[in-house]
């Protein structure tokens, strides 16, 4: 759904709820993605999800696209009109993850006062889903395509923080054509590592973040007191290393390194991926 049809028409919202309804009952779709929520006012989001989705046995996660070059302020404006029945994409956060890379500037990965993450995860956690790629940005159509040689750098952050991530599904899965690259298919193991660590360390969209370190080449913090992820190309972390006395390396790649603590039993990426093939699915709040 998109700013396109004339939402203030009375008939067509009539209209729009019916199909909606007809699609939950007939169909099966218990969530709904809508497309430039800039363009009309939250209320209706609103007005579509509860008249189509009233008989819902289970409650749908819904998600509007506000793709704004403004701040997390704006998203959270969406969210709240809503009163909640929709989150948003990230879309703040993955401009600032794209800055922290290509111009080194990972100290703005914790440009907020206050100590916690930018971008809507950093206001709204339970409600922003954070990503590093989606159809309009990334391939065929490339209108903001994240840094390709670090695009792990990405998931690394989002996979490891609060919020809701959501994974390209040619990251994941390949594209059909790409032989190389992130198109491919070749990140689909260093993925699926993160995920299952998300998965054993129980990150949620409620998780705590303790930023250790965010500057120029590196950014350091630990969530949940169970896992610390470092990014960026600096090697020496000095008297931020976490040690080995507490902490394993869970999975590392070009410029992140992510250590699980002790006590979660992960030794090596080997065994995430063990784990991985033999984990229930549906399980996760993770988007793909």
């Amino acid at each position: 759904m998109n700013y396109h049809c004339g939402n203030q028409n009375p008939e067509l919202r009539e209209g729009l709820v019916a199909w909606l309804t007809w699609l939950h009952t007939h169909v099966g779709f218990d969530s709904w993605r809508f497309d430039f929520v800039r363009g009309f006012a939250p209320h209706f989001v609103k007005q579509y999800i509860e008249d189509s989705l009233k008989d819902a046995k289970n409650s749908g996660i819904n998600i509007g696209e506000y793709w704004t070059d403004g701040g997390p302020s704006e998203l959270a404006y969406f969210v709240r009109g809503t009163s909640g029945t929709c989150m948003a994409f990230d879309f703040p956060l993955k401009g600032e993850l794209h800055n922290a890379i290509t111009h080194m500037e990972y100290d703005h990965l914790a440009a907020r006062h206050d100590g916690k993450p930018p971008g809507l995860v950093g206001i709204m956690p339970e409600s922003a889903v954070t990503f590093v790629e989606n159809h309009d940005t990334g391939k065929p159509l490339c209108h903001w395509e994240f840094p390709q040689d670090r695009v792990m750098v990405g998931y690394a952050y989002i996979l490891t923080h609060p919020g809701i991530p959501a994974i390209f599904y040619s990251h994941l899965f390949g594209d059909g054509e790409s032989t190389s690259g992130p198109y491919s298919g070749e990140l689909a193991e260093e993925i699926q590592a993160l995920i299952q660590l998300r998965r054993n360390a129980k990150i949620t969209n409620a998780s705590i973040v303790r930023i250790i370190a965010a500057e120029q080449d590196m950014y350091e913090a630990v969530i949940d007191d169970k896992v610390t992820v470092k990014l960026g190309p600096r090697w020496d972390m000095g008297d931020r290393w976490p040690g080995d006395t507490e902490w394993e390396v869970a999975t590392c790649g070009l410029d992140y390194c992510i250590w699980a603590h002790k006590s979660l039993g992960i030794t090596d990426t080997d065994t995430l991926l063990g784990e991985a093939q033999s984990a229930p699915t549906g399980a996760d709040n993770i988007f793909i």
